[in-house]
């Protein structure tokens, strides 16, 4: 069970994961050792699974962000199997989630522009022979939650 240092700690992280162990403690209000120690434990626990970078979409050119959420057609494993291993090699989708209710899937999807966006949608998720109904929503603005 995570304590309140622990949640200060994965916040912090979360903020910055590149921080020193020095930084960090004294933003949760640690001593630098019991907060390696609090860390190390986290992450023996799989609380913490490891680190990664956060890329500006924007700063790349990437100005069109959507989430989809698909329908298949037929909900069976071998389905299931083909529009996985199709969207998966797809650079354009940052995250997939199989998910309840109506849809079967969300799609994180990022590209240049509206324009690209349609013609992703045209020449990589359509065309895979899958019967599928898909709901787009336009990214307008990402709040960020981390408290």
């Amino acid at each position: 069970m995570l304590d309140e240092t622990d949640k200060r700690i994965l916040r912090e992280l979360g903020k910055d994961a590149r921080m020193s162990i020095a930084e960090l403690s004294q933003r949760v209000g640690l001593s630098p050792t019991p907060c390696a120690r609090r860390l190390r434990q986290l992450e023996t626990a799989g609380v913490v699974r490891g680190y990664s970078v956060v890329i500006d979409n924007a700063a790349m050119g990437m100005d069109a962000e959507a989430m989809a959420l698909v329908r298949l057609g037929a909900v069976d494993a071998r389905t299931s199997e083909r529009f996985e291993a199709a969207i998966a090699v797809l650079p354009e989708i940052k995250d997939c989630y199989v998910v309840s209710g109506p849809s079967d899937y969300l799609l994180h999807i990022v590209c240049r522009n509206l324009a690209d966006y349609e013609r992703f949608l045209k020449l990589h998720v359509r065309t895979k022979g899958l019967p599928m109904e898909i709901q787009t929503m336009i990214v307008l603005k990402k709040v960020n939650c981390m408290r």
